[in-house]
């Protein structure tokens, strides 16, 4: 599923006037979403609006727009960048073993917490991001 497939499930369910008051994103916009009419992505605080009206995460927002935030898919790959960010400052390592500890019951929040900590270490990526 993707944004445009996600906000005709909603349209499905109700219509875009309940949708533009709602979200606080014009039915123009909303419009030019559904029906792929962007060329780019939409701005963040479009996803932002979106996100918050539907209850969504940003992140999850982003993802179903089409932005590659290379989050972490499977718990192997998110023990391997906890691991390197272990290594890479060893005075982590009791948040990290906390971090592994509540994966399983909440990994939306692990996956959060690890990216906050990657970005805090080594800042933005530089050059554009695939």
């Amino acid at each position: 599923m993707d944004l445009a497939d996600f906000l005709a499930a909603k349209l499905a369910q109700s219509n875009y006037r309940d949708m533009e008051v709602l979200t606080g994103v014009s039915r123009g916009s909303l419009e030019s979403l559904i029906k792929r009419q962007n060329a780019g992505l939409p701005e963040i605080e479009t996803l932002t609006r979106i996100a918050h009206a539907y209850g969504k995460p940003l992140w999850e927002v982003m993802q179903l727009a089409g932005v590659n935030l290379q989050l972490p898919q499977t718990s192997t790959e998110t023990a391997q960048r906890l691991d390197a960010l272990g290594a890479q400052v060893p005075g982590l390592s009791g948040i990290i073993k906390k971090l592994k500890d509540e994966y399983d019951t909440r990994p939306d929040y692990v996956k959060g917490v690890l990216i906050g900590l990657e970005a805090a270490l080594n800042g933005p990526p530089s050059g554009p991001v695939p």
